[in-house]
């Protein structure tokens, strides 16, 4: 990216030029620090500034830009458009944001909360960036050749904002030069071989066009109210032989338990009008798939795991027609190395039984369900249910090179972007699923397929795609694509970052999911009409994302969400989940540790990684 120290009587071109300048300030015992003292003390990498408001005191962020304007003509057609880049919210949904015009006189090193200006507000309620055409002729007026800006957060949000440092990753704000009347603001030329470009722009009309011409309509149609009425459940006293456990959540380093009551949703706290029979506990009546035959009542015995809505209650469904509550484990498995595999020979005498004495420990302690398990775990006297991932965009992703993942959840490059618009991404889908889904057709014991494991949450999703590069060609179909989309949605010939609107993202993540989707459900159909699709083990914002949900329940019998940060969801989540996809979900993930857990040598485990909530003892786990 150019910069813009140039002398006065230089005219610069067109194009994107970044800040002579850039830090952030933060306050409360950090407010007579600049950004490297606050970075130095904390330990945080000088590439990234930061936005924040909240109500405790040390917690406020500011961030301060400065431009050099002396080369820029301000006829009346020429603009100057300030970008922020890619913005990540670490905690919440990312907020609006003003902008306010501010003196000159700082610098990185002598800017800290304590020399804030009030200054005067330029732009309100930005979401991208914001129009610094006028506060730049205002400024060259006064004989300015800079003019600085200090941005803020509109919402008070427990989450902080990132910006990239211009400084010093070359990345994040810019301000964008160019001419009103100079054609389109996005790149029309994504190739040098012209019937390829015009074949990258025939797809996305094609694919913007099954949107807006029905596609949005079928994914927008799963919103209901009634789907299920949520049981009010005061948790601050138990519900007949309620479970207590005891939570902590530990403060410190390591971290202290401070444990105290809740309590835990079991199935005995049904209620009757939901379609649960009460009387019926403890269940112990369990047929071979692990659902439970004396329920009080039966579904229709299809031969394969289905939903059916009984009272106001939607249930899984077993082979045999009983209700089936899935209870899982993943990876249940015996071990690749040679070593492993001896010890497992000598223990169990052959596979086979190892196979035999997993299953049936498994479904003695009431597990039924299985999630990426051999087959082998369907074969045995005590067989287990099993969930299969079939390939969808995140191995799409690894054949392109361009797929992580960072703890379990599938992150991607270019912007954490999905290639669910490339043509390619069609073919493979078609290539790598049809095996699976011949292969498994007929297999009673599968509960589902899932499509991916937690795949981008974003909010800010739409931005993403509208600013990856449109000279790589592994890019193309997701710049052009989202160009199209807002087009087509702003109903302008030449939009830009700066009409993005609030509802336009949720409405553009509903797109890309409902691309991904239904490449993934139509191929799945084709080929297996018996088992259920049951998701992407949402997690993290698209639990309650409308634009994930509405595209899920569109194409999904079973949303899958994978669940933390409490005993059991709110009812709020609940109710978004229900709301927007119109669909049953069931928690593929959670987590609790117990303080008295011990290795095999029967000393204590520290408990001090991984998610989840610490408790007291295993049986409260």
């Amino acid at each position: 990216m150019a910069c813009c120290r140039k002398k006065e009587t230089a005219a610069l071109a067109a194009g994107k030029y970044s800040p002579v300048d850039c830090t952030y300030v933060r306050s409360g015992i950090y407010a007579d620090m600049n950004a490297a003292q606050i970075g130095q003390k904390l330990g945080l990498s000088d590439t990234v500034i930061y936005l924040k408001k909240t109500l405790e005191e040390d917690l406020n962020r500011y961030i301060y830009l400065k431009f050099d304007i002396s080369g820029f003509d301000f006829d009346e057609d020429k603009y100057l458009h300030v970008f922020f880049g890619n913005v990540e919210q670490n905690g919440s949904d990312i907020p609006s944001f003003s902008v306010y015009v501010v003196d000159n006189d700082w610098t990185a090193e002598t800017m800290t909360w304590n020399r804030a200006q009030t200054g005067t507000l330029c732009a309100g309620n930005v979401l991208t960036g914001f129009d610094m055409t006028e506060a730049a002729k205002e400024a060259r007026q006064k004989g300015e050749k800079f003019v600085s800006f200090r941005i803020e957060s509109d919402q008070v949000m427990w989450g902080e904002t990132k910006l990239e440092n211009p400084m010093t990753t070359g990345k994040g704000p810019y301000v964008e030069y160019g001419s009103l009347s100079s054609g389109q603001e996005y790149t029309v030329k994504l190739s040098d071989d012209e019937e390829l470009n015009r074949a990258i722009w025939q797809n996305a009309e094609k694919i913007t066009d099954a949107w807006f011409n029905g596609g949005k309509d079928k994914v927008y149609a799963g919103s209901k109210d009634d789907v299920f009425e949520l049981e009010k459940l005061n948790i601050s006293k138990p519900f007949g032989d309620h479970t207590v456990l005891v939570e902590g959540c530990g403060t410190g380093n390591p971290p202290k338990p401070n444990f105290k009551p809740y309590y835990a949703r079991t199935i005995d706290t049904m209620i009757e009008k939901s379609g649960y029979v009460e009387g019926k506990v403890p269940l112990t009546e369990y047929d071979l798939y692990g659902g439970i035959a004396n329920a009080g009542f039966k579904g229709e015995a299809t031969g394969f795991f289905h939903t059916e809505k009984h009272g106001l209650r939607t249930y899984i469904i077993d082979p045999a027609g009983n209700p089936f509550f899935a209870v899982g484990v993943n990876f249940m498995r015996p071990g690749t190395t040679k070593g492993y595999k001896a010890e497992m020979l000598k223990k169990f005498g052959t596979e086979e039984n190892f196979w035999n004495e997993m299953t049936a420990l498994m479904r003695g302690n009431g597990i039924n369900t299985a999630t990426l398990t051999s087959e082998a775990a369907s074969k045995t006297a005590t067989p287990m249910a099993r969930i299969v991932s079939i390939p969808g965009i995140s191995g799409y992703m690894r054949t392109l090179k361009l797929g992580t993942s960072t703890g379990g959840s599938s992150t991607f490059a270019n912007n954490n972007t999905m290639n669910v618009f490339d043509p390619q991404f069609v073919e493979y889908v078609e290539t790598e699923c049809k095996p699976i889904l011949e292969e498994n057709r007929d297999d009673p014991y599968i509960l589902g397929y899932t499509m991916g494991n937690e795949l981008p949450t974003e909010f800010n999703m739409l931005d993403n795609y509208l600013t990856v590069d449109p000279t790589n060609p592994v890019t193309v179909y997701s710049y052009s694509t989202a160009w199209k989309w807002l087009e087509k949605r702003t109903g302008k010939a030449r939009p830009s970052l700066l009409d993005l609107k609030l509802e336009y993202r949720e409405e553009f993540k509903a797109f890309v999911y409902g691309r991904m989707f239904e490449t993934v459900a139509t191929v799945k159909n084709r080929y297996d009409k018996n088992h259920m699709c049951i998701g992407t083990r949402a997690h993290s914002g698209n639990r309650t994302s409308e634009g994930y949900l509405r595209a899920a329940g569109a194409y999904c019998d079973v949303l899958t969400i994978n669940m933390y940060g409490g005993i059991h969801p709110s009812e709020d989540i609940m109710s978004t989940i229900y709301r927007y996809s119109g669909k049953p979900f069931m928690v593929t993930e959670f987590y609790a540790k117990a303080q008295d857990a011990i290795d095999f040598n029967g000393q204590l485990l520290a408990n001090q990684q991984n998610a989840g909530w610490l408790v007291r003892t295993q049986k409260d786990r």
